[in-house]
């Protein structure tokens, strides 16, 4: 019989296996990296430029540029594209960001070719229809509109807006840049940056010679002439502000708080990350705890950081009642304040190390997530060495290092907060 009174017995993780990405060129020398992984006969094939918006010089125009793709070539119209993609039972994204955009496709391996052809000629061919690109404006313009009537939206734009300053990292996509976005200004963002001497290829999933050597047939003879796209770091100036944004109709308030964080590949990257998960990173996180739990002001909160090829930024979110904002904010600098004067306890600090160890660990479990955890690494110039001694460098974090990180970083005094909804 089991005695359902006694936890199993578990084994923390102390090292996993990570596939490595294959790092091939292509006959023209368009950089191929190859994840060889699963067993299914499917496979993601990518095709990343760099290319994000804060390479716009008018606004809007990665965004489009990349969204248009889909919608017309010489030869096919926005419809037989989709049927195309649909026959072959394939699935298709075309996404953008601030550092990059890029096309994603999952498909069958027996429609491998078919789809590489389709997708080439997307990228040789695009149109950019007139049409087309009135009906992208209108479907995104409401979008922002429908968006714009949410605190947490509202809220997140505001706190970025601010935290970044002037830098194109703090500028988002409003309803009169898209209103004023022509043709004219997507074509000549396309020439320069759409094209296969700015692009890498990644396909991870079951590949065999022969996948690799589809991928040479069709890619490997366009000229694919380097060119350098990467531009001076440009000066990030916050404006430390605490704002409110009232909305007397709200019933709920919005709450953004945080700042700038060094880059990912700074020396105290993984004493952040600890310090992080035991704020607000994980369901048993200490903003959790208090403020959920405890104080049943709101649902769920969560501190995070994210990195940007220039800079990372750390943010505290939550949605509260109304009449919770002001003590809810209050706990949270209660709580950093505890990170900083407080040494962490033996018990909670190890249990937060398994946590991340097991989380780490859950990143690799497909070859599509073995995909982004490559890209995750290759775009900030760091190697596999980094996840190779992931959890090692998560268990060397002391108690003291987490106070002292908390009082490096988390200055509550140079915190930009934004509130949208009322007090």
């Amino acid at each position: 019989m089991i005695d359902r009174t006694r936890p199993p017995a578990y084994h923390p993780i102390e090292q996993i296996h990570i596939l490595e990405a294959e790092n091939l060129t292509l006959a023209n020398q368009l950089p191929l990296k190859v994840i060889k992984a699963g067993e299914q006969e499917v496979v993601s094939v990518e095709w990343i430029f760099q290319a994000g918006s804060r390479y716009d010089l008018n606004p809007g125009q990665s965004f489009a540029t990349v969204k248009m793709l889909g919608q017309g070539t010489t030869q096919l119209n926005a419809l037989q594209i989709n049927e195309q993609i649909d026959a072959y039972g394939a699935f298709i994204d075309f996404y953008t960001g601030f550092d990059r955009v890029g096309i994603r496709v999952y498909t069958l391996n027996k429609y491998l070719r078919e789809v590489l052809i389709l997708v080439k000629t997307l990228i040789l061919e695009a149109s950019f229809p007139e049409e087309e690109l009135d009906l992208l404006k209108k479907r995104t313009i409401q979008q922002i509109q429908v968006n714009n009537e949410k605190n947490a939206y509202v809220a997140a734009r505001r706190y970025r807006e601010l935290i970044f300053g002037a830098h194109p990292y703090g500028r988002n996509l409003v309803e009169e840049d898209l209103a004023s976005l022509e043709r004219n200004d997507i074509t000549p963002f396309f020439k320069r940056y759409i094209h296969f001497g700015n692009c890498d290829i990644i396909i991870a999933g079951k590949v065999e010679d022969t996948t690799i050597k589809t991928l040479e047939e069709i890619f490997g003879e366009e000229l694919a002439k380097h060119i350098q796209t990467e531009e001076s770091p440009r000066d990030i100036r916050t404006q430390f502000k605490k704002e409110l944004i009232e909305k007397s109709e709200s019933l709920q308030s919005s709450i953004r708080i945080g700042k700038v964080m060094p880059p990912k590949h700074h020396p105290d990257y993984f004493k952040i990350l600890v310090t992080n998960e035991l704020l607000g990173g994980y369901f048993g996180s200490r903003l959790m705890q208090n403020i959920r739990e405890e104080k049943g002001y709101t649902y769920g909160i969560r501190a995070q950081v994210t990195y940007l090829a220039e800079q990372g930024f750390f943010v505290i979110g939550t949605d509260v009642n109304k009449e919770y904002t002001q003590n809810t904010i209050d706990e949270i600098y209660k709580e950093i304040e505890r990170l900083q004067t407080e040494p962490v306890g033996k018990e909670e600090l190890e249990r937060v190390q398994n946590y991340m160890a097991g989380s780490f660990a859950g990143e690799f479990t497909t070859p599509f997530a073995q995909a982004d955890m490559f890209k995750a690494i290759y775009y900030y110039n760091l190697d596999y060495k980094f996840y190779h001694q992931y959890i090692a460098q998560v268990r060397k974090i002391t108690a003291e290092d987490v106070m002292n990180t908390a009082q490096k970083y988390l200055d509550t005094a140079t915190m930009v907060e934004v509130i949208v909804g009322g007090k």
